[in-house]
């Protein structure tokens, strides 16, 4: 006697989860307000319908405060594409600890379809902390710019325009006026602390006392003093066409850089006064009587982002946006803030 048995032979695809936050930086209390995302199928195949796959979310706490503690959410994609949003997430009881929280959004394996659907996952920090963060915000200038205005103070008012929504924006997400310098040649614009100048870029980054001494900023409290006291993400943002590992910022006169060396040794400068301070970042079962800086084994580095008008790109070696040169590690772009700053 002869069984017959039938089987089926099912093909598999890889996938992969890829997504953005509105701010992976926020106080204590508040949440991410959405997120972006898209679940891609390896080879891609536009012809493969991708919509209404579920996937899942979670927010898990700072590691430093015992055994986690997980909040989860769903959500599905919502075209052929694979694209997925979800708003309001947060932890368990809200972002409430200061810390790194991470957030993970992962697809299972669904395999009633053909080919199978392999499960993927990605993950991004969100930094919690009683303040926002901290920002520098540079518009620059080319002193031989063609569209630069016609009276003083010469520089390109599509610069100016985008490094001032980059400041509503982050003022939108939280940042204290007092945490933001904005340095901008339109002295009428709200928020504006002084002039662009390379010598005050170099103090704010540099300074590491207490206070700042004579300039725009006299007797505040230095960007170092702060983040030790209470520490969050600083943000550099520089604005203007740029060339691959330098920033123009000239004066009506003469041509004046920021290189991407010069940034990296502001880097090395922070590291070792970090170091050399007298204390170590709390971590579980310690005690220390400094501020915590959770899973902190290294200084935060300054984040440097770039960004180039599409309107007004020229044809020269100068027309590309500032890409951190010959130290790549160093360019973090803060494309969330740029996005939406930019409005295009």
């Amino acid at each position: 006697m002869e069984a017959t048995r039938s089987f089926s032979i099912w093909n598999s695809a890889d996938t992969v989860v890829s997504f953005t936050l509105s701010s992976q930086s926020i106080k204590n209390g508040g949440s991410v307000s959405i997120i972006t995302g898209k679940l891609t199928r390896l080879p891609n195949d536009p012809a493969y319908d991708l919509s209404g796959l579920p996937l899942t979310v979670t927010v898990t706490d700072p590691p430093e405060y015992g055994p986690p503690m997980i909040a989860t959410f769903s959500t599905t994609t919502t075209d052929s594409a694979g694209h997925f949003t979800l708003s309001g997430i947060s932890g368990l009881g809200g972002f409430r600890l200061e810390g790194t929280y991470t957030v993970t959004a992962s697809f299972a394996d669904v395999p009633a379809v053909t080919p199978v659907l392999r499960a993927s996952s990605a993950s991004l920090p969100v930094m919690v902390g009683s303040t926002a963060g901290y920002a520098i915000i540079v518009e620059g200038k080319l002193k031989d710019d063609p569209d630069r205005t016609t009276s003083a103070p010469y520089h390109n008012l599509s610069h100016s325009k985008t490094a001032q929504r980059v400041y509503e924006a982050l003022k939108a997400r939280g940042f204290a006026d007092a945490d933001i310098y904005n340095l901008n040649y339109d002295s009428t614009k709200q928020g504006v602390d002084a002039a662009p100048d390379k010598a005050l870029v170099q103090t704010l980054l540099t300074a590491t006392g207490a206070t700042y001494g004579a300039g725009p900023f006299s007797s505040q409290s230095t960007i170092f003093t702060k983040m030790v006291n209470n520490p969050g993400p600083l943000y550099l943002v520089l604005v203007d066409h740029g060339d691959p590992g330098n920033f123009y910022i000239d004066t009506d006169s003469a041509t004046v850089t920021i290189s991407a060396t010069e940034l990296n040794q502001c880097s090395t400068l922070w590291r070792r006064h970090w170091l050399r301070l007298p204390w170590q970042p709390a971590r579980s079962g310690s005690s220390s009587t400094a501020p915590a800086i959770p899973a902190a084994s290294s200084p935060p580095f300054p984040r440097t982002a770039g960004s180039s008008s599409p309107a007004q790109q020229q044809p020269s070696s100068r027309s590309r946006g500032y890409g951190g040169g010959q130290h790549p590690q160093r360019r973090i772009l803060s494309r969330g803030v740029l996005r939406e700053a930019q409005g295009w």
